[in-house]
């Protein structure tokens, strides 16, 4: 009897034999699966203890709490890419490349909140939080910050930023820069030019923290409480690890 031929593998062997999709897109070489991941992930978006949610999800909490503080660390970065996710937290926090003053005076002001401390309340026992503030105090900290962030449901241009009043002040030294512009050759009056000059480049001095008053003023008084807080946290942290996967 001869001897049969060897088959040849099928198209179908073949287009099976590719590289299977990565098990978890968000985490490289995780062994938690991706719903389980995201289970894990919306603990952290709601807030919970690395406990609560080890108990919630059915992960150990030897897994959940190495996540948790890789979610802050990701966190930071998500904020820094984009600045108008997190309730727009970049925009304010950052300026440039840095931490812009405006931020610092933000998280000092959370720092020192009540908020803060009852977070540190919560939280003390797990990441040790007690005595001098270090990174892990300072990844609460700005944690807490871009929380409060998602809490507001801001409209972000000029017209809603800023008051009627702020607004007409900003349209007249408009003006008077257009009267500086046009007249720095030969001023038809040197002594009122030079006048003019002084009082502009003095109010311009002001007028940048005016402005940054008004931005938190309205900030802190001018919100509505956003009715997706947590949501507004694990979509847009989810929506960056899926690009940037830990």
């Amino acid at each position: 009897m001869p001897d049969k031929k060897p088959k040849t593998p099928s198209k179908r062997n073949k287009k099976d034999a590719r590289k299977p999709a990565p098990r978890n897109r968000y985490h490289r070489r995780a062994k938690l699966s991706e719903y389980k991941f995201l289970q894990v992930l919306r603990g952290f978006a709601d807030d919970m203890t690395a406990t609560e949610a080890a108990v919630a999800t059915g992960v150990s909490i030897r897994t959940v709490r190495p996540l948790f503080e890789r979610f802050r660390d990701a966190l930071m970065r998500a904020v820094f890419t984009d600045r108008f996710a997190f309730g727009w937290a970049g925009y304010f926090l950052f300026e440039k490349d840095q931490l812009s003053v405006r931020g610092t005076a933000i998280i000092d002001a959370v720092i020192g909140s009540d908020l803060m401390r009852q977070i540190i309340n919560r939280h003390d026992a797990r990441l040790n939080l007690t005595g001098t503030p270090g990174v892990r105090f300072s990844q609460l900290a700005f944690e807490t910050v871009v929380r409060v962030f998602c809490t507001l449901s801001m409209q972000k241009d000029n017209d809603t930023l800023y008051s009627e009043e702020i607004r007409q002040a900003y349209a007249e030294l408009q003006l008077v820069a257009l009267y500086i512009h046009l007249h720095k050759e030969g001023p038809d009056d040197p002594e009122l030019f030079e006048a003019v000059v002084s009082s502009f480049e003095r109010i311009m001095k002001d007028f940048a923290k005016l402005l940054e008053m008004e931005e938190l003023s309205h900030l802190i008084d001018g919100h509505t409480p956003h009715r997706f807080t947590n949501n507004v946290f694990y979509e847009d942290l989810r929506r960056y690890l899926l690009k940037n996967p830990l």
